[in-house]
């Protein structure tokens, strides 16, 4: 790791993902980078809890160029980190019939086919398991689930070799412009400057800003909970997401023999706009639990057989309408009150590869 330094070519907040990638990529063309976080490693916060599967375009069926792009990034994420990923998880897709569903079977059919999706019909023994009264088709997909520990320890060594500078634990206060027209970043015990300094602070964004005196970025955030749940044997280890509304989703759990469980309804537990602190009574919380599997299990009889062991809570940002551009859902914005700060906002892994194409597009690197 290079000697610490006051001064650098670019600073970024948040050490998770986007802000792993960014350093190093930043590195890499020849910047002096300071990749600094709050928390005691990378990757430990979303990154880790809240976005492990790798998108391959199958949640858009209303936005063809999106989906489009999350099938390109999916491939470029799976070739770059083929040795982050969890080996024989299949993937399944279902389409619920009902009136809340905003796509029919056909539909999604038609779309997997324009947008070129890998789709299945789902094996026997797996239909079998589900409800037809309820569920119109059911498909096998192409997607996968990152291990978010090897995923750590592959960025720690890309950070090493691309000599980017760590700071972690320490919480970055504000953002300014200093006198001699750099940007200071002022950290709890520390200060440094830089001309660009990038803001990938996820659900911790719009109050940094607003500490710095700086007009936020107009993001909703929820607080969401993620059951950790043990399935019974026919459903261990396999992903099984409904189509396309207040539905549900089980996914395997990272490193672990467990699953989740999650549903659109259920899973956001408090919801703010701008740089209000999340909720702090995450610990008193009753666990929705009940409420998702009761209703998964509609669906999915078998599910009902799920042993309850824990949740987890994290924030989720959603991004404001008008962020996303070219089909691209990030926020990548250049603050117009100080000049060499971007903010940066996504919310799932394989949109890194937009935050990438965006920052050579600016001119960055």
């Amino acid at each position: 790791m290079p000697a610490l330094s006051l001064h650098y070519d670019a600073i970024v907040v948040g050490a998770g993902l986007y802000g792993s990638v960014i350093s190093v990529e930043l590195a890499r063309d020849g910047r002096r980078v300071l990749l600094v976080d709050a928390e005691q490693d990378i990757l430990s916060r979303a990154s880790a809890w809240n976005q492990f599967r790798v998108h391959n375009g199958y949640h858009y069926p209303r936005s063809l160029t999106t989906a489009y792009r999350s099938h390109i990034n999916y491939a470029r994420f799976v070739d770059a980190y083929s040795d982050c990923l969890l080996p024989n998880k299949p993937m399944y897709y279902a389409v619920a019939r009902s009136p809340l569903s905003k796509v029919t079977a056909t539909q999604f059919e038609r779309f997997c086919r324009t947008a070129e999706l890998p789709l299945d019909e789902a094996p026997e023994s797996i239909r079998a398991l589900c409800d037809p009264d309820l569920l119109a088709a059911v498909y096998r997909v192409e997607e996968a689930v990152v291990a978010p520990v090897r995923l750590r320890e592959r960025l720690r060594q890309e950070l090493y070799n691309a000599n980017v500078t760590l700071q972690l634990g320490l919480e970055a206060e504000s953002v300014v412009r200093g006198s001699n027209g750099v940007l200071r970043l002022d950290l709890t015990n520390n200060t440094f400057e830089a001309p660009n300094v990038f803001m990938c602070a996820y659900g911790g964004t719009e109050a940094l800003l607003q500490r710095s005196g700086l007009r936020g970025v107009g993001a909703a955030q929820e607080l969401a909970e993620l059951a950790v749940v043990q399935l019974p044997p026919p459903l261990s280890g396999l992903g099984l997401t409904v189509m396309c509304g207040p539905f549900f989703s089980i996914l395997p759990f990272p490193d672990s023999t467990s699953s989740t469980l999650s549903h659109v309804r259920y899973t956001p537990r408090e919801r703010w706009i701008g740089a209000e602190n999340p909720p702090r009574s995450v610990g008193s919380k009753q666990t929705a639990f009940p409420a998702m599997v009761r209703d998964a299990g509609r669906y999915l009889p078998m599910v009902r057989q799920a042993a309850y062991l824990r949740s987890f809570y994290e924030v989720k940002v959603k991004l404001p309408r008008n962020a996303a551009n070219d089909g691209r859902p990030i926020l990548f914005h250049r603050h117009e009150e100080a000049e060499g700060l971007v903010c940066v906002i996504g919310g799932k892994l394989d949109n890194v590869y937009d935050v990438v194409d965006s920052l050579h597009e600016g001119g960055y690197c």
